[in-house]
């Protein structure tokens, strides 16, 4: 799927891409595509208070991803 997700990027239909993104995060919501995704999100957050609660929740519930230490940064 991660193939998948690249080739519609490429091919320029992100609607497609983002579908398939959304597939795999369901399929393994623990995974490295999952945390990056949260990560994002978090980050996105205007709320400085909500971004760091966001930052603590992601660090608990994503401790060995590899944006967990780009977490403990940002705090």
């Amino acid at each position: 799927l991660r193939v998948s997700a690249q080739i519609y990027r490429m091919a320029g239909d992100l609607n497609k891409a983002k579908e398939v993104e959304e597939d795999l995060i369901r399929l393994n919501p623990q995974g490295n595509r999952a945390a990056l995704y949260s990560f994002q999100k978090i980050m996105e957050q205007e709320d400085v208070n909500k971004r760091i609660q966001g930052l603590k929740d992601f660090i608990e519930k994503y401790p060995d991803s590899p944006e967990a230490e780009l977490a403990h940064d940002k705090l």
